[in-house]
């Protein structure tokens, strides 16, 4: 019964995911990279290894940090955004599938400039993505 119950548990987080690919449009090779940077600074949140799966918000600015200025505006503009994509109060944490689509919008509304870096990557990086990966856990 134990396993039942968790088959249901993830082939219901499988569809969200999929279903946020979808609609975020990521390529496979974006959200391969998006996981292992949530993975990657998912360090916080209290639960080991691959049962990570919440990012803070302080997390996710440090994820951003190296990327983009965040002074005290952008950090109070990204966490508009996060309430956005994640509308419990009270929790400043997102799973990947409301990680993916912060993503999705901080790139569409081009956030502190994060679009920007698509634009200026080199012929060798393979997505927006690259530069994030080179951000430090």
């Amino acid at each position: 019964l134990a396993r039942i119950c968790h088959d249901i548990i993830e082939f219901d987080k499988l569809k969200r995911e999929r279903d946020a690919i979808q609609i975020t449009g990521f390529t496979s090779a974006e959200v391969d990279e998006f996981r292992g940077l949530f993975m990657d600074h998912s360090t916080d949140s209290g639960l080991p290894g691959s049962y990570r799966n919440r990012i803070t918000f302080k997390e996710l600015k440090t994820l951003l940090q190296n990327v983009i200025p965040l002074g005290d505006g952008n950090i109070q503009v990204l966490k508009r955004h996060l309430r956005m994509v994640h509308k419990h109060a009270g929790d400043d944490s997102v799973n990947f599938v409301e990680f993916l689509h912060l993503m999705r919008h901080l790139l569409d509304v081009n956030f502190a400039g994060i679009a920007e870096l698509s634009k200026t990557r080199t012929a060798d990086e393979t997505s927006l993505e690259e530069p994030l990966k080179r951000c430090p856990p």
